[in-house]
């Protein structure tokens, strides 16, 4: 594991075959994971927690998806959270139904 330069950017490269590369912090004297690119999955980036986008969110490719939820007994949801109004289109997981 190593960090490089090509001129402008640094570039942190892990040569070992299928190697993930993690990154780590210290949270109150417990050593946590953040964040872990998985190399064997072309580099699929596994956030410990809540992730934040600033603006805009893009999700292209050939076949963009957009998974919510993790096939758990669970509600899943989208929700918009306004100042005086919140709305949610969501899986109500004990009626099997998708509601707005």
């Amino acid at each position: 594991m190593g960090l490089e330069f090509d001129g402008v950017n640094g570039i942190i490269k892990n040569t070992t075959s299928d190697g993930d590369v993690t990154i780590k912090g210290n949270d109150g004297g417990s050593e946590i994971s953040l964040l872990a690119f998985d190399v064997s999955a072309e580099g699929t980036a596994v956030f410990n927690s809540t992730v934040t986008v600033g603006s805009s969110l893009l999700i292209n490719g050939t076949t963009p998806t957009v998974t919510v939820g993790d096939g758990g007994a669970e509600d899943a949801k989208i929700l918009f959270d306004g100042n005086e109004q919140n709305f949610h289109i969501g899986l109500d997981d004990s009626t099997n139904k998708l509601t707005i």
